[in-house]
This record gives C-alpha cells, structure tokens and sequence, in this order.
C-alpha cells in the first residue's frame, strides 16, 4: 500500500503517509515533521542502510508484538 513504485523500500514522503494513517487509526491527528519522519526512519531502518525495507518492518513488529 505505501510501497508506489514497488521497489519493496519506503521512501521518506511515503513513511509520513504511512505514520498519519498509524495515528489515524489509533483516533490521533498527526502531521510529522521532517525531524519526526527522520527519527522513525532511524527506529525503522536498524541496519543502517538508508531505506525501509518489508525486512526492517518486519522485524520491527515481531520485537515489538511478539515479544
């Protein structure tokens, strides 16, 4: 849904998208900044190279569901 050109990495513009439509969901209005979507990009992209990957969101929510 948020991977537009299918190359299975999300860009930075699609990462804001993808964080308003997590908060919507949660009844949150949020807009993040540039600084906002450059922190979870951080929290994200644990191996540091430079992209989203469907790994790095998957590892993301087994730390953090499964555990």
């Amino acid at each position: 849904m948020y991977d537009e050109n299918r190359d299975n990495v999300l860009e930075t513009i699609t990462a804001g998208k993808m964080l308003m439509d997590l908060y919507r969901s949660m009844n949150k209005e949020f807009h993040p900044t540039a600084t906002d979507i450059a922190s979870y990009h951080r929290i994200f992209d644990r191996d540091n190279k430079g992209k989203i990957t469907f790994e790095d969101m998957e590892r993301f929510a087994i730390k953090y569901y499964c555990n």
